[in-house]
Protein backbone atom coordinates (compact mmCIF):
# COMPACT_ATOMS: atom_id res chain seq x y z
CA UNK A 1 0.00 0.00 0.00
CA UNK A 2 2.81 2.55 1.04
CA UNK A 3 4.40 1.93 -2.48
CA UNK A 4 1.36 2.04 -4.62
CA UNK A 5 0.60 5.73 -2.49
CA UNK A 6 4.07 6.64 -3.32
CA UNK A 7 3.77 5.72 -6.67
CA UNK A 8 0.43 7.42 -7.43
CA UNK A 9 2.57 10.45 -5.48
CA UNK A 10 4.64 10.62 -7.95
CA UNK A 11 2.54 10.14 -10.89
CA UNK A 12 -0.10 13.00 -10.34
CA UNK A 13 2.20 15.76 -8.98
CA UNK A 14 4.05 18.30 -11.26
CA UNK A 15 7.97 18.75 -10.70
CA UNK A 16 7.00 22.20 -9.80
CA UNK A 17 4.71 21.61 -7.35
CA UNK A 18 6.87 19.20 -5.68
CA UNK A 19 10.04 21.70 -5.44
CA UNK A 20 6.85 23.86 -3.71
CA UNK A 21 6.30 21.55 -1.06
CA UNK A 22 10.41 21.41 -0.63
CA UNK A 23 10.11 24.88 -0.07
CA UNK A 24 7.09 25.00 2.25
CA UNK A 25 6.25 24.04 5.86
CA UNK A 26 4.42 21.17 5.01
CA UNK A 27 5.91 17.96 6.92
CA UNK A 28 8.30 16.30 5.10
CA UNK A 29 9.07 12.48 4.36
CA UNK A 30 12.88 12.07 3.35
CA UNK A 31 12.32 8.56 1.83
CA UNK A 32 9.74 10.08 -0.75
CA UNK A 33 12.29 12.73 -1.59
CA UNK A 34 15.08 9.97 -1.86
CA UNK A 35 13.05 8.40 -4.00
CA UNK A 36 11.96 11.34 -6.30
CA UNK A 37 15.51 12.51 -6.28
CA UNK A 38 16.27 8.72 -7.57
CA UNK A 39 13.84 9.49 -10.11
CA UNK A 40 15.26 12.52 -11.80
CA UNK A 41 17.85 12.64 -14.66
CA UNK A 42 21.62 13.69 -13.59
CA UNK A 43 21.11 16.86 -15.67
CA UNK A 44 17.75 17.54 -13.32
CA UNK A 45 19.90 17.16 -10.45
CA UNK A 46 22.50 19.35 -11.44
CA UNK A 47 20.32 22.07 -12.07
CA UNK A 48 18.30 21.95 -8.50
CA UNK A 49 21.42 22.09 -7.07
CA UNK A 50 22.80 25.27 -8.93
CA UNK A 51 19.30 26.91 -9.28
CA UNK A 52 17.04 25.66 -6.31
CA UNK A 53 19.18 24.67 -3.58
CA UNK A 54 19.03 28.16 -1.71
CA UNK A 55 14.77 27.66 -1.44
CA UNK A 56 15.49 24.11 -0.17
CA UNK A 57 14.35 23.54 3.40
CA UNK A 58 17.57 22.51 5.51
CA UNK A 59 16.41 18.85 5.99
CA UNK A 60 16.23 18.25 2.10
CA UNK A 61 20.11 19.45 1.60
CA UNK A 62 21.52 16.57 2.93
CA UNK A 63 19.40 13.86 0.81
CA UNK A 64 20.55 16.04 -2.28
CA UNK A 65 24.27 16.12 -1.30
CA UNK A 66 23.57 12.44 -0.88
CA UNK A 67 22.40 11.91 -4.56
CA UNK A 68 25.16 13.88 -5.78
CA UNK A 69 27.34 11.67 -3.98
CA UNK A 70 25.61 8.38 -5.40
CA UNK A 71 25.53 9.04 -8.57
CA UNK A 72 29.44 10.14 -8.53
CA UNK A 73 28.80 13.62 -10.15
CA UNK A 74 31.34 16.09 -10.38
CA UNK A 75 32.66 17.00 -6.08
CA UNK A 76 33.03 20.64 -7.70
CA UNK A 77 28.67 20.96 -7.54
CA UNK A 78 29.23 19.93 -3.81
CA UNK A 79 31.45 22.83 -3.18
CA UNK A 80 29.26 24.82 -5.10
CA UNK A 81 26.55 23.82 -3.20
CA UNK A 82 27.97 24.58 0.26
CA UNK A 83 29.10 28.27 -1.06
CA UNK A 84 25.84 29.14 -2.53
CA UNK A 85 24.43 28.17 0.88
CA UNK A 86 26.84 29.85 3.26
CA UNK A 87 25.35 33.19 3.81
CA UNK A 88 27.88 36.21 2.63
CA UNK A 89 29.39 38.22 5.31
CA UNK A 90 28.94 42.47 4.49
CA UNK A 91 32.25 42.54 3.54
CA UNK A 92 31.92 39.49 1.16
CA UNK A 93 29.50 41.35 -0.12
CA UNK A 94 31.27 44.61 -1.21
CA UNK A 95 33.85 42.60 -2.34
CA UNK A 96 32.30 41.02 -4.92
CA UNK A 97 30.42 44.15 -5.58
CA UNK A 98 34.37 45.89 -6.41
CA UNK A 99 34.36 42.67 -9.16
CA UNK A 100 31.38 43.84 -10.86
CA UNK A 101 32.45 47.57 -10.62
CA UNK A 102 35.81 47.27 -12.14
CA UNK A 103 34.32 45.61 -15.48
CA UNK A 104 33.84 46.96 -18.37
CA UNK A 105 30.58 48.58 -18.86
CA UNK A 106 28.37 45.53 -20.73
CA UNK A 107 26.23 48.15 -22.82
CA UNK A 108 29.00 50.42 -24.12
CA UNK A 109 32.05 48.81 -23.58
CA UNK A 110 34.25 51.21 -21.59
CA UNK A 111 36.31 50.89 -18.08
CA UNK A 112 36.30 54.82 -16.89
CA UNK A 113 34.05 54.77 -14.21
CA UNK A 114 32.66 52.20 -11.83
CA UNK A 115 29.42 50.04 -12.72
CA UNK A 116 26.79 49.91 -10.82
CA UNK A 117 22.91 49.09 -10.37
CA UNK A 118 19.63 50.21 -11.17
CA UNK A 119 15.96 49.07 -11.45
CA UNK A 120 13.43 50.89 -13.84
CA UNK A 121 9.99 50.61 -15.10
CA UNK A 122 7.97 51.08 -17.95
CA UNK A 123 4.28 51.23 -19.34
CA UNK A 124 2.89 50.57 -22.21
CA UNK A 125 -1.09 51.33 -22.49
CA UNK A 126 -3.13 49.95 -24.87
CA UNK A 127 -7.10 50.56 -24.81
CA UNK A 128 -8.25 47.74 -22.42
CA UNK A 129 -4.99 47.75 -20.23
CA UNK A 130 -1.64 47.89 -20.28
CA UNK A 131 2.17 46.36 -19.83
CA UNK A 132 3.61 47.27 -16.45
CA UNK A 133 7.65 45.96 -16.43
CA UNK A 134 10.46 46.34 -13.87
CA UNK A 135 13.45 45.57 -15.18
CA UNK A 136 17.30 45.49 -13.87
CA UNK A 137 20.04 46.77 -15.18
CA UNK A 138 24.23 46.55 -14.59
CA UNK A 139 26.15 49.53 -16.43
CA UNK A 140 28.56 52.40 -16.07
CA UNK A 141 26.48 56.03 -14.86
CA UNK A 142 26.13 57.11 -18.48
CA UNK A 143 24.27 54.01 -19.75
CA UNK A 144 22.23 53.72 -16.87
CA UNK A 145 20.88 57.48 -16.97
CA UNK A 146 20.02 56.73 -20.97
CA UNK A 147 18.26 53.10 -19.97
CA UNK A 148 16.29 55.03 -17.34
CA UNK A 149 15.55 58.27 -19.62
CA UNK A 150 14.61 55.78 -22.51
CA UNK A 151 12.09 53.86 -20.46
CA UNK A 152 10.92 57.21 -18.63
CA UNK A 153 10.13 58.51 -22.16
CA UNK A 154 9.01 55.71 -23.28
CA UNK A 155 6.33 55.50 -20.19
CA UNK A 156 5.20 59.26 -20.61
CA UNK A 157 4.65 58.77 -24.68
CA UNK A 158 2.64 55.28 -24.52
CA UNK A 159 1.74 54.54 -20.75
CA UNK A 160 -1.05 56.75 -20.22
CA UNK A 161 -3.83 55.61 -22.60
CA UNK A 162 -5.64 53.29 -19.71
CA UNK A 163 -6.80 53.69 -16.48
CA UNK A 164 -4.56 50.92 -14.85
CA UNK A 165 -1.58 52.62 -17.49
CA UNK A 166 -2.69 55.78 -15.94
CA UNK A 167 -1.52 55.06 -12.68
CA UNK A 168 1.57 52.88 -13.18
CA UNK A 169 2.56 55.96 -15.34
CA UNK A 170 3.09 57.92 -12.23
CA UNK A 171 4.39 55.56 -10.12
CA UNK A 172 6.72 55.00 -12.87
CA UNK A 173 7.91 58.31 -13.36
CA UNK A 174 8.32 58.74 -9.80
CA UNK A 175 10.55 55.44 -9.21
CA UNK A 176 12.75 56.41 -12.41
CA UNK A 177 13.78 59.74 -10.95
CA UNK A 178 14.29 58.36 -7.73
CA UNK A 179 16.60 55.82 -9.34
CA UNK A 180 18.58 58.48 -11.16
CA UNK A 181 19.99 59.91 -8.43
CA UNK A 182 21.66 56.65 -7.25
CA UNK A 183 23.19 55.69 -10.23
CA UNK A 184 26.91 58.37 -9.60
CA UNK A 185 27.84 56.54 -6.38
CA UNK A 186 31.22 55.18 -6.27
CA UNK A 187 30.50 52.86 -3.81
CA UNK A 188 27.98 49.97 -4.44
CA UNK A 189 24.19 50.98 -4.43
CA UNK A 190 22.08 48.85 -2.72
CA UNK A 191 20.14 47.56 -5.92
CA UNK A 192 23.94 46.48 -6.81
CA UNK A 193 24.35 44.47 -3.35
CA UNK A 194 21.37 42.94 -3.54
CA UNK A 195 21.80 41.47 -6.94
CA UNK A 196 25.62 40.54 -5.61
CA UNK A 197 23.83 38.68 -2.87
CA UNK A 198 21.61 36.79 -4.40
CA UNK A 199 24.51 35.75 -7.22
CA UNK A 200 27.86 34.95 -5.52
CA UNK A 201 28.09 31.54 -6.86
CA UNK A 202 27.70 32.92 -10.44
CA UNK A 203 30.08 35.46 -10.10
CA UNK A 204 32.40 33.19 -8.47
CA UNK A 205 32.21 30.90 -10.77
CA UNK A 206 32.24 34.22 -13.93
CA UNK A 207 35.29 36.32 -11.87
CA UNK A 208 38.53 34.62 -13.78
CA UNK A 209 36.73 34.94 -17.54
CA UNK A 210 36.04 38.68 -18.61
CA UNK A 211 33.91 37.04 -21.17
CA UNK A 212 31.65 35.00 -18.93
CA UNK A 213 31.17 38.01 -16.50
CA UNK A 214 30.35 39.85 -19.81
CA UNK A 215 27.63 37.92 -21.13
CA UNK A 216 26.42 37.44 -17.37
CA UNK A 217 25.98 40.81 -16.92
CA UNK A 218 24.38 41.87 -20.29
CA UNK A 219 21.68 39.57 -19.03
CA UNK A 220 20.53 40.46 -15.40
CA UNK A 221 17.09 39.70 -15.66
CA UNK A 222 17.81 36.55 -16.32
CA UNK A 223 19.79 33.48 -14.64
CA UNK A 224 22.44 31.06 -15.39
CA UNK A 225 20.14 28.64 -16.69
CA UNK A 226 18.47 31.54 -19.49
CA UNK A 227 21.97 33.17 -20.73
CA UNK A 228 22.93 32.85 -24.35
CA UNK A 229 25.73 30.28 -23.59
CA UNK A 230 25.49 26.87 -21.85
CA UNK A 231 24.89 27.21 -18.44
CA UNK A 232 27.26 24.33 -17.56
CA UNK A 233 30.58 26.79 -19.11
CA UNK A 234 29.99 28.75 -16.23
CA UNK A 235 30.56 25.88 -13.41
CA UNK A 236 32.66 23.86 -15.46
CA UNK A 237 30.95 20.40 -14.45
Amino acid sequence: MENLIKGLFFQYISLSSFLRILKSNIPLDLEIIKNHYRSLSDTKIKDIAKFEARALRPEVIPVLKQEIINRKLPEELLDFLDRKLLRPTELEIINYCKIIQKQRCPSCYKRSTNLNATNYKYVISFLFGCVYRVKFKIACPHCLNKQVRNASIKTFLLGWWSFYGFIHTIDSLIFNFRMFRKHHHNIPNETLKDFVCKNISIIEACKESELRMQDFLKNPDNNARQLSINPEEYYDL
